[in-house]
């Protein structure tokens, strides 16, 4: 899905992208979409751990207390 829509950033945070920008001969686009790249795999492990924490016990702590 590719789109468009306008993306708000501080001035601060401009002037960071076109520091590096020239620093790394890089152009915003690919700068963005390599940090949004490195966000979602660090919520990707967030995500992940959360969601394997409930699962996380042993097959005895899973089955303690359970009378089959």
């Amino acid at each position: 899905m590719e789109g468009s829509f306008e993306l708000r950033l501080s001035a601060g945070t401009m002037e960071s992208l076109e520091l590096y920008s020239k620093l790394l001969d890089k152009d915003y686009t690919t700068m963005i979409e390599e940090a949004l790249r490195g966000y979602f795999e660090a919520c990707d492990e967030i995500v992940g751990t959360a969601g394997s924490a409930e699962s996380n016990l042993d097959y005895d702590e899973f089955w303690d207390g359970v009378e089959l």
